[in-house]
């Protein structure tokens, strides 16, 4: 079970990039504030109340411990966030520069695979 200020982090489990930058991401997360499951294990993500009919299709997804569902830079954002020293500073970045960041994802996601 998750703790209370833990955020789960729903991606997509079978994009190779996906996979690869949830486990660098969970490695990153030292303090274990970060819960990643793969948008495939549906039970999992219902056990855990997230709903992915609400989030943005083909989106990174972060469900924080309030229960407010963040995607693209949002979500990235928040990942990076639980990265110890820089991850605060880097998000704050990312959330400036959202305008611009937003887009980007949603290049990066039509690209990946």
């Amino acid at each position: 079970m998750t703790s209370p200020s833990s955020r789960i982090v729903v991606y997509d489990d079978q994009c190779r990039f996906c996979s690869a930058s949830a486990r660098f991401a969970a490695r990153a997360d030292t303090r274990g504030r970060l819960r990643f499951v793969g948008s495939s294990a549906r039970g999992e993500l219902h056990a855990c109340g997230v709903d992915l009919e609400a989030g943005r299709p083909g989106s990174l997804l972060v469900q924080t411990a309030e229960g407010d569902l963040l995607s693209e830079s949002r979500a990235v954002a928040a990942v990076i966030e639980a990265v110890p020293l820089v991850g605060r500073p880097l998000a704050a970045l990312l959330r400036g520069a959202r305008p611009i960041a937003d887009p980007v994802y949603r290049f990066i996601a039509r690209h990946r695979r």
